[in-house]
């Protein structure tokens, strides 16, 4: 049953959450503090939340079993990019992600599950798709395994988020310099190169040359996530001022660390990444 204010999100860019308990309701806090629009299910409204703000933070919510076709449908599978499987039945968890693998060939499955056999089963046969147990993972890893498997982690710092990235290099950065990749919003921490050779924290090589299959971990504001490029940043509405104290909190941030190393934080004039 749909919520009758309910309606569906008009970008692809959105995530269905399954199972609006305690896990659910903060997954779905940490998704919207992503920009990403959200649609819970659950076979009835919650009693109680997390927080207030919680029911308005929700972009609809669907009244049914998870697991039955329509519901998934009703709520946006055909065009969502990830659906997060987190009711406290681990047999509904797994049959809603098969259903919602027919339904969507493509859409980021992440499942409440301790059943390490059978998840690997799953992750072969099912692809995108990864399982876990929430005793040993926070809510925050469950939204962060359904936005990208590419993003380790994220905190905020005096109310500016800062996420960490593990980005294998490909075809839109090849070429390019490491410290091109330096901006704004973006500084990198960590560069393994093909080959295997590590040049870690305060001893990169701001020359070096990017190649195909390198692997770069750099810290960025978290409000620079985009999800179809995640090395580009969309373009900032907020004030001068502050897009300022933001930035400046990322190279605090990061400052902090390189003193011990006697490495000055530099910044390219390159306009490549904006």
């Amino acid at each position: 049953m749909l919520d009758p204010l309910f309606s569906l999100p008009s970008t692809s860019e959105c995530a269905i959450v399954c199972g609006l308990g305690s896990l659910g309701q903060h997954c779905i806090t940490v998704l919207k503090g992503f920009g990403i629009s959200t649609i819970g299910i659950d076979l009835e409204r919650p009693h109680q939340w997390e927080t207030p703000e919680l029911p308005n933070a929700l972009d609809g919510t669907v009244i049914g079993d998870c697991r039955e076709p329509n519901v998934l449908t009703d709520a946006g599978i055909d065009f969502c990019r990830a659906v997060l499987i987190v009711t406290s039945d681990e047999g509904i968890n797994i049959e809603t992600a098969l259903t919602a693998r027919r339904l969507n060939p493509d859409v980021r499955i992440v499942v409440r599950s301790v059943q390490d056999n059978l998840n690997t089963l799953l992750e072969e046969t099912l692809g995108n798709f990864i399982a876990f147990e929430p005793t040993q993972l926070t809510a925050s890893s469950f939204a962060l395994a359904a936005i990208s498997d590419e993003i380790l982690g994220w905190f905020d710092l005096d109310g500016t988020g800062i996420r960490i990235v593990r980005h294998v290099v490909g075809p839109e950065w090849c070429g390019h310099r490491l410290c091109d990749l330096n901006t704004r919003h973006r500084h990198v921490l960590s560069h393994q190169t093909l080959s295997g050779e590590l040049s870690e924290f305060g001893q990169i090589v701001g020359d070096r040359v990017l190649r195909s299959g390198d692997v770069l971990v750099y810290a960025e504001l978290r409000d620079a996530l985009n999800l179809t490029e995640i090395g580009m940043h969309p373009e900032d509405r907020r004030s001068p001022r502050r897009r300022g104290r933001r930035r400046a909190k990322l190279r605090q941030w990061i400052g902090s660390f390189l003193p011990r190393n006697g490495v000055s934080l530099a910044r390219s004039s390159s306009s490549s990444y904006p």
